[in-house]
Parts: structure tokens; C-alpha cells; sequence
């Protein structure tokens, strides 16, 4: 059997969200209006060209300082992604994150994984793999869609509102945080994100069936 994995970045792969984390910090938003980008119909990507632009003035080595001394990834991430690498599986990367923190946190932890996120570009932030009038939240499911045409068995691993498609689409869903508890009301089955050994353990157990 062959896997491709496919994950959210903010709140799946790290304990928390990293953007709504760096613009309360920072002071650029509101918790109310952060909350307001939850919302079932919103589109994450217009929500952070317009608040994440807002770190434009913020100097990357306070950023960085920020990333190195409070970003916590979720336990065994590394270990997985090693793992569906010696294995020629997919591991895949989607989310409404920039490159400004997504990839210096990949490089603190030496981690390469590819994905599909904004580019900060200097505050005009960009998520130049929408085409068409697609949302994220569209894409995340196009992926899983996509790799289940090609014969792969999916996991996708979420924790918002915007990966509910996505989620529901899988074959096999991990979920934490909101969309946890939006699939619970719901009655919808799926595994519960702590770590990322859960995961493993799926992809162990394919191996000796």
C-alpha cells in the first residue's frame, strides 16, 4: 500500500497557530479579529493578505528570535516525515501560512518537506498556486483527491474549519483543535491529532498486513 499524507501547517504540525501567535504578539490583531478567520465560508487567504501584510514592518530577526524560543512542533512530526521519505510515500505540506515562518521553522528543526503556502514577498502576500477563482480550502481537498486518483491511501491532518473538505475527503482523517470538535458534533469518525506516532503507527501496521 502506498500513503500520501497531507497537512495542514499552523495547529497540526505545531501545537499552536504560528500566524494568529506572531500578529498577537506583535500586536497587529485583535483576538476578535482573529477569531472572525475561523468561520465557516472564510477565505483564509484573503484574511491574511489583509492582516498579515501588517508584519511587514516587524524585523525578520524578531521573528525569528519569536520562532526559535516559542514554536513547539507536535511530537514525532520529524520522525514521520523521515519515515514516508524511506518509505517513497508523499508527505505534503498545505496550508493559508506564509514561507516568512513555515520555512524557518522547517529549517530550525532540519526538516524538507514540500508544500503549498503564501509567499510573504516583503508584506504583498501571495499564494500564487490558486488559480481560477479556487479557495484553500478547495486546494486542500484538490490534493487529496488527487493523490487518491493516483492510487495513494490518504491521511489528511487538520485543525480548522478550513480543513473540513479536506478532512472529510480523506480516507483517513487526523483532527485537532476546532475541527475536532466540529467533526465530533457532526458524529464523523476520525482519529484524534496529539502526535504524529498515531500516524506512524497506521503506516507501520499497512506494512505488515
Amino acid at each position: 500500500m502506498k500513503w500520501s499524507i497531507i497537512l495542514d501547517f499552523d495547529g497540526t504540525i505545531t501545537k499552536f497557530d504560528i500566524g494568529d501567535f506572531l500578529l498577537l504578539k506583535f500586536g497587529l490583531a485583535s483576538k476578535d479579529e482573529i477569531e472572525n478567520s475561523y468561520n465557516f465560508g472564510m477565505r483564509v487567504e484573503e484574511w491574511m493578505r489583509i492582516y498579515f501584510s501588517r508584519m511587514r514592518n516587524i524585523g525578520f530577526d524578531k521573528i525569528k528570535e519569536v520562532l526559535r524560543n516559542e514554536v513547539i512542533l507536535r511530537d514525532g512530526f520529524k520522525e514521520m516525515v523521515e519515515l514516508i521519505r524511506e518509505k517513497g510515500f508523499v508527505v505534503e505540506v498545505v496550508s493559508g501560512g506564509v514561507d516568512l515562518y513555515i520555512e524557518e521553522i522547517f529549517r530550525m528543526n532540519d526538516i524538507s518537506i514540500n508544500g503549498f503556502y503564501g509567499r510573504f514577498n516583503g508584506g504583498d502576500i501571495r499564494y500564487d498556486f490558486l488559480g481560477g477563482g479556487m479557495t484553500l480550502s478547495e486546494f486542500k481537498k484538490f490534493r487529496v483527491v488527487h493523490y487518491k486518483n493516483l492510487g495513494y491511501k490518504t491521511i489528511f491532518c487538520g485543525d480548522s474549519p478550513n480543513d473540513y473538505e479536506a478532512s472529510r475527503e480523506s480516507d483517513i482523517c487526523f483532527a485537532t483543535l476546532r475541527l475536532k470538535d466540529i467533526l465530533k458534533k457532526e458524529g464523523y469518525s476520525f482519529n484524534e491529532l496529539n502526535d504524529f506516532y498515531s500516524v506512524i503507527r497506521i503506516i507501520d501496521a499497512s506494512n505488515t498486513d
